[in-house]
């Protein structure tokens, strides 16, 4: 072997004793360990911590760092730990946070923020007796929506599961079998249950609604109604109407006129009269306009905040009586002549529509005062 060959063999060595010691300098003397408060289900708008230290009394915190989707956070040192803060924590299905030491990650820990359940919104409706149907903007953001479920329960034990309503992902439909339940009791008690599969994270809310704001009310089911005709107003009344007698209504009606010179008129009317406990009937002046026929809708709900509007009772028309008209006719200017040989007047004015003769047959009786 030559002096050349002797020397690169020695380079070689040299080389490979200063990489081993390059790696020894940068190679972790820490054994990290990470760790997320709560477990690592945080709440929005919460605040949450990650700890970052090493195991045993190896290593040198003040190496280490914690990062966040490549971001180097602002840590502090506490008891020997690389603390984190969120003081406000944002909706995500998983965070991760890494623990760093010199440039190298060691360990990480990940974190999910939950949104809290806090559901204002929730409607219901009886549209049948023993059946609840309800609806609530979801408490989560989209990202979850494919991870989260939701159940709704009322007090009597039945429970309903809650499905995104079509063609609106962000507002749930529940549908409650309420046989047996109490119907009478002023308000309905909820349990609305919001639950993270992945995370494995349940939240309750209790919620009491006003039973008015779920009753919707309805025709009784002959819908053979009796209606009354009088010289300024029309009577409807409905037997067999036990639920509509049990509360205080209010009324819209909506007079739509055939001539389209009038304009409509629309009523918000009060209550209703209850006969007795059998029959409701709700009476509706006529407009002032006479003898012109109007097209009648009507609807009403509970009186009171946030209820529900029933259907349009069926359609139907009245014609309002013949009245005197509300001014004569006009003359025309210089309208009349007299004939001195015949000794006779005549007289020109201009007639009154049919809008505001009132009547059918519409003569004019000419009174003159010799």
């Amino acid at each position: 072997m030559g002096c050349r060959t002797s020397w690169l063999i020695l380079k070689l060595m040299l080389l490979a004793l200063a990489t081993a010691t390059a790696t020894a300098d940068v190679s972790p003397l820490c054994q990290a360990v990470v760790w997320a408060s709560d477990d690592g289900k945080w709440s929005v708008g919460g605040s949450g911590q990650v700890s970052c230290a090493c195991a045993g009394s190896d290593g040198d915190v003040r190496e280490l760092s914690l990062q966040l989707s490549g971001n180097t956070l602002a840590t502090e040192i506490v008891n020997n730990t690389v603390l984190y803060t969120e003081p406000s924590a944002t909706e995500t299905v998983q965070n991760e946070y890494e623990c760093w030491w010199k440039g190298y990650p060691l360990a990480s820990v990940k974190v999910t923020v939950i949104a809290v359940l806090n559901v204002t919104d929730l409607s219901c409706r009886f549209d049948v007796r023993d059946k609840l149907n309800c609806s609530f903007t979801r408490a989560d953001d989209e990202e979850f929506h494919e991870v989260t479920r939701y159940q709704l329960a009322v007090a009597s034990g039945k429970t309903g599961q809650c499905t995104s309503e079509q063609g609106k992902a962000a507002r749930m439909h529940c549908m409650l079998d309420t046989t047996g339940y109490a119907h009478d009791l002023p308000t309905q008690a909820f349990t609305l249950t919001m639950i993270s599969d992945r995370v494995g994270a349940t939240q309750t809310q209790q919620i009491e609604l006003p039973l008015d704001s779920m009753y919707v009310p309805e025709w009784p089911s002959s819908m053979a109604s009796r209606r009354t005709v009088t010289a300024n107003k029309t009577c409807l009344a409905w037997e067999n109407a036990q639920e509509l007698l049990k509360r205080d209504l209010e009324w819209v009606v909506e007079l739509r006129p055939r001539r389209t010179e009038i304009p409509p008129i629309n009523l918000t009317l009060p209550g209703g009269e209850k006969t007795d406990q059998r029959i409701l009937t709700f009476c509706f002046p006529h407009p002032p306009q006479g003898f012109q026929i109007f097209d009648v809708r009507l609807k009403c709900h509970i009186k009171g905040r946030k209820t529900i509007w029933s259907e349009y009772y069926p359609q139907f028309n009245i014609t309002t009586n013949a009245t005197v008209p509300a001014r004569p006719p006009q003359f025309m200017p210089d309208g009349f002549s007299f004939d001195k040989d015949n000794n006779e007047l005549t007289v020109f004015w201009f007639p009154l529509d049919e809008i505001d003769h009132n009547g059918p047959n519409l003569t004019y009786d000419v009174y003159g005062n010799g």
